[in-house]
């Protein structure tokens, strides 16, 4: 069980949680030997700016989203494992995959959600957490509000022994009017 447990949230990771945002550079010094010789050189580094936030802070369009994600997925949650299911998904998918994602690779996603009901219910149940604060550790931004990451607690009404942190990630292309996970 536990297993299957990690498995379904590492492949909730592969979808969710590639990072995006803002990167800046900052010149870092280091020496390096040229024939017995010590050569200053700089190197470029690349780094994330990520501004902490709070859920009153959350952009509102997002939440919105986040309601409606959360609603479809417990409608979805509601059918028996099998066509109308897969439908109902399908639909969550729709608008929570990014736009730039295949379709054929939407429905895959749709399909596995929907094949693996520990899988489905672990993103029904993190989808929760942001939307309500509840098991979120934190919640920060990109220096543009184009990607918001909520940092999640472990749920505490599962047994494991595993201690997982999860960050699931949102961007905006369109200065915030809709929202999709990062992938």
């Amino acid at each position: 069980h536990c297993c299957q447990l990690l498995n379904s949230l590492l492949l909730t990771s592969v979808y969710l949680c590639l990072r995006m945002g803002k990167k800046t550079k900052s010149k870092k010094s280091t020496s390096k030997k040229s024939k017995g010789r010590k050569v200053k050189m700089d190197e470029e580094e690349e780094q994330d700016i990520r501004i902490k936030i709070t859920m009153e802070e959350v952009h509102a369009n997002l939440k919105v989203l986040l309601e409606e994600w959360v609603s479809k997925c417990r409608i979805a949650s509601e059918f028996p494992v099998g066509e109308e299911r897969q439908r109902a998904i399908e639909a969550f998918c729709t608008s929570f995959v990014p736009g730039d994602v295949e379709e054929d690779e939407m429905k895959e996603y749709a399909k596995s959600l929907a094949d693996d009901d520990d899988f489905f219910q672990s993103l029904r149940r993190e989808l929760g957490q942001c939307l309500s604060g509840d098991g979120v550790d934190s919640i920060s931004r990109n220096e543009e509000y184009t990607m918001v990451e909520f940092t999640l607690l472990p749920p505490t009404d599962i047994d494991t022994s595993l201690d997982l942190v999860r960050e699931i990630c949102f961007v905006t292309t369109d200065e915030g009017l809709t929202w999709t996970a990062e992938g």
